[in-house]
């Protein structure tokens, strides 16, 4: 099976549709999207209605959780909360209705799947601190030999090796053969805006048969996307990452 997963959208319909055209030629047999679809960008309604048309599962981010209210707006800087106070005045209900009914986790086909480490999943904790991503294969990895994330929008693999030994790899793999005998947590990057350095959209796809993880990027029209951004009078600083993929 091939699945198709991708993350942090952030209200950027171009890098969206661009990724949705990019799928299209992978022979993707099920959709995975983890988490923000809403937040910074300026199409907060038509980006949630390409997921839920697209996504065969969808889970919540922690954007999404703050523009339908479950959780508080303070826990973010204040670029941010401006974003979702102007997201939530646009969403409509229906779209803050499919927001609040997503789920902090997934389990599919024996890997776990959240926002952010998987381990305290409401908290959405980052990938930014090794001694967590440790935790999460030792209290989790008996269970799950595969974490997928995303939230920090650098696509990253974190390797446990011979599962029980305690050392953790990170590698910065376009390309991924899983060994069996390690666990993995895979982060996948972000559709709408990339803190890599690189500014193309990412999404990941998954051969479950092959056992091959591949990283995937592609080119979108930033000046549009960031043109929006200024229209809707959102932070301009919104508008001028997306060019540096920071």
């Amino acid at each position: 099976m091939k699945l198709g997963i991708f993350s942090d959208v952030h209200s950027n319909l171009e890098a969206l549709q661009a990724v949705i055209e990019a799928f299209k030629g992978e022979g993707i047999d099920k959709y995975i999207f983890l988490g923000d679809a809403v937040g910074y960008g300026a199409n907060p309604n038509e980006c949630c209605h390409l997921i839920k048309k697209l996504a065969d599962y969808a889970i919540l981010g922690n954007h999404d959780a703050a523009c339908c209210k479950k959780l508080s707006y303070l826990w973010f800087n204040p670029v941010a909360q401006k974003a979702i106070n102007w997201s939530q005045q646009q969403l409509s209900q229906e779209n803050q209705q499919w927001l609040e009914s997503l789920d902090y986790t997934l389990e599919f086909q024996g890997f776990l799947m959240s926002h952010g480490l998987p381990l305290k999943p409401e908290a959405f904790e980052y990938d930014d601190n090794i001694a967590n991503v440790r935790l999460c294969f030792n209290k989790l990895g008996n269970r799950f030999p595969l974490f997928f994330i995303g939230h920090s929008h650098r696509p990253l693999v974190f390797i446990m090796q011979n599962s029980k030994k305690g050392n953790v790899v990170l590698e910065n793999k376009g390309h991924l053969h899983i060994n069996r005998d390690n666990n993995y947590l895979i982060n996948v990057g972000s559709v709408g805006q990339p803190r890599d350095g690189n500014p193309l959209a990412c999404y990941t796809i998954f051969n479950t048969e092959e056992g091959v993880i591949t990283s995937r990027r592609i080119e979108y029209n930033i000046e549009k996307a960031g043109q929006k951004i200024r229209n809707a009078h959102l932070p301009p600083v919104l508008a001028e990452r997306l060019m540096l993929g920071y």
